[in-house]
């Protein structure tokens, strides 16, 4: 079988959890068939005779009505989640993969299938949605529309939406509230984000050893990409509403956040209130875990589920998250955080958790072995391999 991979992130090397998911699909689909990778960045690195697709537009009369339509619907949106155009932008898959035939095409995420018309390819057109791309609108984009905008730009974005589902033999998604919700002309399977970079910490004795806290500087620790703007927004909003009542409960508390790309002017702007610390970008998370009281997943808008939450407790960390922060996640499993996740809903829920996790140790424990148990028996590769053989198959 031959498989048309079309992906949009370094899969050689992946450290964040878009890249993670793709090369998690890569090597599950390498056991079922012959891959070829397309990726849709305009260079990088070859790895395993990976192609970087140019983009050509149409020309002449097609040009022209894509122009446009453009004009009438793509700019007035202001972001289309599942852009497409009359008229697909130009490429050839026998010009970047001479003399092959495609059986299957997996593609990850949906901006591309209609720019490239994806469903022309192969008999059979899979895609990773990860998550619902109406979602993604109506918490990154949608807030920062005016009413009107709003309402049209949904409109539109939910077209394109049910068009390109249509053309669709089936997908995954993170989240399983919305499998429910994807209409493909097959199957839509649930395909669960994993915990990033711990498949060397399964064991669980020596693991616990390992995170045996050994320093008295006690801090909440929140990683995440931070040029992406739903984890800084949502990172700033903590430090403004929630930190400050924090601060003044435990002023020997410190807050410390790690990640790349963080804009400059809340750099600047953290870098001023009392008792927080910006990393940057940390190379290794291990020793940040370690010695953290706890972690904590701010996050309010954004896509897919939030993988921070579960890495957190597969380090035995109990994570203090957001609702948004912890979507996709059942809601038996947040009960009182028996399974190591708190979902506050305000400030003073914020803080009262907090306390008596800082008052009662051996309770804190028990949550965090619970959480970790929680990560062993429903997140693995071995599980996320299976859930795409099930689709394909």
């Amino acid at each position: 079988m031959n498989i048309l991979y079309v992906v949009n992130a370094d899969i050689e090397r992946p450290s964040f959890g878009n890249e993670q998911r793709t090369r998690l699909i890569y090597d599950a689909l390498s056991k079922v068939g012959n891959v070829h990778i397309l990726d849709v960045r305009s260079e990088g690195e070859s790895w395993h005779g990976r192609k970087f697709l140019s983009l050509s537009p149409q020309k002449g009369f097609r040009r022209l009505v894509n122009a446009f339509w453009n004009r009438l619907l793509i700019r007035p949106c202001g972001k289309c989640v599942v852009p497409i155009y009359p008229f697909p932008l130009r490429w050839s898959s026998d010009a970047y993969f001479p003399g092959v035939k495609f059986d299957v095409v997996v593609a990850r995420y949906l901006n591309n299938v209609g720019l490239m018309a994806l469903w022309n390819v192969a008999p059979k057109l899979y895609v990773d949605i990860d998550d619902h791309p109406m979602q993604i609108f109506e918490t990154v984009y949608a807030p920062t529309f005016s009413p009107a905008r709003r309402a049209f730009s949904r409109f539109v974005n939910m077209v394109f939406f049910r068009f390109v589902e249509r053309k669709l033999t089936g997908g995954w998604v993170a989240n399983p509230e919305q499998v429910p919700m994807v209409r493909t002309r097959g199957k839509t399977i649930l395909l669960q984000n994993i915990p990033f970079n711990v498949n060397g910490l399964q064991e669980h004795s020596l693991f616990r050893n390992c995170y045996e806290s050994q320093s008295n500087d006690k801090y909440l620790f929140t990683v995440g990409r931070l040029d992406y703007s739903p984890n800084h927004l949502g990172i700033d909003q903590f430090l403004t509403t929630i930190w400050p009542l924090v601060n003044r409960k435990f002023p020997d508390l410190k807050y410390k956040i790690a990640g790349a790309g963080l804009p400059e002017e809340y750099r600047e702007k953290w870098s001023r209130i009392q008792n927080v610390e910006v990393l940057g970008y940390v190379d290794c998370l291990d020793d940040l875990y370690s010695e953290c009281q706890a972690a904590v997943v701010p996050i309010i808008s954004g896509g897919g589920t939030c993988i921070k939450t579960l890495e957190a407790l597969a380090h035995l960390r109990v994570c203090l998250s957001t609702p948004f922060g912890a979507r996709g996640i059942p809601n038996e499993i947040l009960t009182e955080g028996r399974n190591g996740i708190f979902v506050y809903d305000s400030p003073q829920d914020f803080v009262g958790i907090l306390a008596r996790l800082m008052k009662d140790a051996v309770w804190q424990r028990r949550c965090e072995d619970a959480g970790k148990a929680y990560i062993d028996a429903y997140y693995s590769p071995k599980q996320f391999e299976r859930a795409v053989f099930d689709l394909l198959s």
